[in-house]
């Protein structure tokens, strides 16, 4: 009777380490901030042999070669916020799902040392402009836990108004616990100038990957303003195929109104745009495709002054 109870309360003790041990595994998880918020661009934009490239060409280039400038400034940030992430989690974990945690401003910090200088020029390239031994504060910080069956399991929101004294800028990250969603955002104003810049990355399950970038500015002195959007799509297939879609709204000081939209298709083995949009108050539209070294194969254009249907292509001059 005493082995068997004995017995029993063995197994029990052995089920309560188990269960504790699982327990306490969970408790101890700790969260990380993606690293990345970019998708790989195409390796046939990154030709730089020839200047004479196509109209086509250029413009992607020009595009892609933003969206990436965008994205590295985020990355940046997000590689420092990585150092405090555990802290943050410290401090927020009794902090209900749903509910906002706030950190003060000048509480988190940490250490700028020989492997953040690293990691930080293999990102940029770069030497950092900051010392090894440098210790760099955080502003106000919030952040919250969403339940795991929303798309979205965190956010943090960074207030970075502390890098100037006459405007206000806030950075924002939220991610799924997978980071395969991830939305990352930056905010500026002043009494002169107003930016938001957003980055929407997706990546599915069967590899495919996207992003989706809104950039706008404004210009309060003269209400000009540009507003950017771009939409890319990485298929998973050998040639490498990317869909784009972009758009971009310039209104100058006069209040005059400037739209180009472009849509198309580009490989390793080359690509095209569709375009159309106003020029002056004068419509346009315009094709040209490209070789796998960005060189003109076909380019057609038509505008509304001109003697030709912009709906019937072949009626089009050829450049």
């Amino acid at each position: 009777m005493f082995k068997d109870i004995l017995k029993l309360l063995i197994i029990f003790i052995l089920l309560f380490l188990i269960w504790s041990c699982g327990t306490m595994a969970k408790e101890e998880e700790s969260i990380s901030v993606p690293q990345k918020v970019s998708i790989e661009m195409p390796k046939v934009l990154k030709i730089e042999k020839n200047r004479e490239k196509s109209l086509a060409y250029k413009e992607l280039k020009e595009d892609v070669a933003y969206v990436e400038e965008l994205s590295l400034d985020i990355e940046i940030n997000l590689l420092f916020i990585n150092e405090v992430i555990s802290q943050i989690d410290n401090r927020c974990k009794e902090i209900a799902i749903n509910d906002i945690c706030t950190i003060p401003e000048d509480t988190l910090f940490f250490m700028f040392d020989e492997n953040l200088s690293q990691r930080y020029r293999d990102l940029t390239g770069e030497k950092a402009i900051y010392t090894v031994g440098d210790e760099l504060m955080y502003g106000e910080i919030e952040f919250v836990r969403y339940s795991k069956s929303n798309n979205y399991q965190y956010r943090l929101k960074m207030d970075t108004s502390f890098y100037s004294e006459d405007e206000l800028s806030s950075e924002t990250i939220t991610w799924s616990e997978d980071k395969r969603k991830i939305i990352a955002s930056f905010k500026q104003e002043s009494s002169t100038l107003e930016t938001e810049i957003v980055i929407d990355y997706l990546e599915k399950e069967n590899g495919e990957k996207s992003i989706l970038v809104d950039d706008l500015y404004l210009d309060k002195r003269n209400n000009s303003s540009d507003d950017f959007y771009l939409d890319l799509v990485k298929l998973t297939d050998i040639t490498e195929t990317y869909f784009v879609n972009s758009s971009s709204i310039t209104i100058n000081e006069l209040s005059e109104e400037y739209t180009v939209n472009a849509e198309g298709e580009l490989s390793n083995s080359g690509g095209y745009l569709d375009f159309n949009g106003t020029y002056y108050g004068e419509a346009f539209k315009e094709y040209e495709s490209f070789d796998n070294e960005g060189n003109q194969i076909e380019s057609l254009y038509c505008y509304e002054n001109l003697e030709c249907d912009m709906e019937d292509e072949e009626s089009w001059f050829e450049d």
